[in-house]
């Protein structure tokens, strides 16, 4: 909604906090295909993107929506929507706080790259698969919380997260993309599921902080250099007969395998 004298925009409610007229529906700033939202001129400042407009049902965020929104702080998505679309909000270098609601099961390929300022993300248990690159970039993220619907993540999704200090992956995810984790400087801490069965090539390349790892039987492929650059990696908890999934992923000198 928005104040016909243009005081605000892209808020609820039922008049302008300014100067008390009605507020009219935000036409002028989203285009609406077949549900599918994208923004119409550049936004900013934090907004909730509408469920309806134009008689239309709103259940796609569609890609490069909003992309490239530098002044773009806070965005509501509202539980009409299923997916979030490639690129949707890449960019948004002052994005700090998105609220994904459980209705989403999808967040396309790059989808919050070079979001600087992301420090938390809520993916909710509705979201089965995380896209490539899909994180890449976010430089403030510290803690991401994966839920136990997600069986997928993506080629690059966390890469380059250089504030992610731990992760736990649930036992819902069977694949770990190449490059997923690459260049999480402080990752320390990362916990992987018990249904795991394939960790990409360089998945956690660079990620100098991290000490020790522990693979579940359940993996079948471990990817080339998916350890490459761990210079502080002391231990790897594996099964002495599974040690050969080792061979490629470039493991440093002085590494203890269990």
């Amino acid at each position: 909604m928005r104040c016909p004298d243009g005081h605000v925009s892209n808020i609820d409610g039922t008049f302008c906090p300014e100067c008390g007229k009605p507020m009219v529906e935000d036409v002028l700033h989203y285009l609406v295909d077949n549900g599918v939202i994208k923004a119409q001129g550049e936004m900013s400042g934090r907004i909730e993107i509408p469920s309806e407009l134009n008689r239309q049902r709103i259940t796609d965020i569609g890609n490069s929506a909003f992309e490239g929104f530098d002044d773009l702080t806070s965005v509501v998505i509202p539980d009409s929507v299923k997916s979030i679309g490639e690129m949707a909000f890449r960019g948004c270098r002052s994005l700090a706080s998105i609220t994904i609601p459980n209705s989403v099961t999808t967040i396309g390929q790059c989808a919050f790259q070079n979001c600087e300022m992301l420090q938390e993300v809520r993916i909710p248990n509705s979201v089965r698969m995380i896209g490539d690159c899909a994180f890449f970039g976010c430089d403030h993220l510290q803690r991401v919380v994966i839920p136990n619907s997600v069986t997928l993540i993506g080629d690059n999704a966390f890469e380059s997260c250089s504030q992610l200090q731990s992760v736990s992956i649930p036992d819902s995810v069977v694949s770990i993309g190449d490059g997923a984790f690459e260049d999480c400087e402080l990752l320390h801490s990362i916990e992987l599921g018990k249904y795991l069965t394939s960790i990409g090539s360089g998945a956690f390349r660079n990620c100098v902080s991290l000490r020790k790892i522990s693979i579940p039987l359940s993996v079948r492929s471990i990817g080339s250099s998916a350890f490459e650059g761990c210079e502080n990696l002391r231990l790897i908890f594996i099964g002495l007969f599974r040690k050969r999934l080792l061979e490629d992923a470039d493991v440093p000198n002085g590494v203890k395998i269990l």
